[in-house]
């Protein structure tokens, strides 16, 4: 029942997490260990974010020109029997 319980995966997370971040902090230094991560964090997900917009403006533009181009072809088979 221990081995199945959410308190011990905690803490087994917790006994893997902490010492790795401690080894870092102690090799770098608190603050620059701190800067370092959020520095990292912001420019990883500011990445992302501009990588999404990106994909969304060109799938935006793609459609619209399939549109654009279905549209034409409709209006010419249309128009071919006038």
């Amino acid at each position: 029942m221990w081995l199945k319980s959410d308190k011990f995966r905690n803490v087994c997370l917790l006994g893997n997490i902490l010492p790795i971040f401690g080894l870092m902090a102690r090799k770098m230094g608190t603050p620059l260990m701190f800067k370092t991560m959020m520095a990292t964090a912001h420019d990883l997900l500011l990445n992302t974010v501009f990588f999404i917009m990106a994909m969304a403006v060109i799938a935006g533009a793609i459609s619209v020109i399939i549109r654009v181009r279905a549209i034409a072809l409709i209006n010419q088979k249309f128009l071919h029997h006038l």
